[in-house]
């Protein structure tokens, strides 16, 4: 959280709002590393 936000007065909750912040880092990274072995070098 950012000091303005304290500095301003702010009161409030803060949430976990990353998408498919529940995904399995594991077979995410599995995928991603998938999708690059595929683009094509010359």
């Amino acid at each position: 959280m950012p000091h303005s936000f304290k500095e301003a007065g702010w009161k409030g909750y803060l949430e976990d709002r990353r998408p498919n912040s529940a995904g399995d880092p594991y077979a995410i990274a599995s995928r991603v590393l998938q999708t690059i072995a595929t683009v094509p070098t010359e």
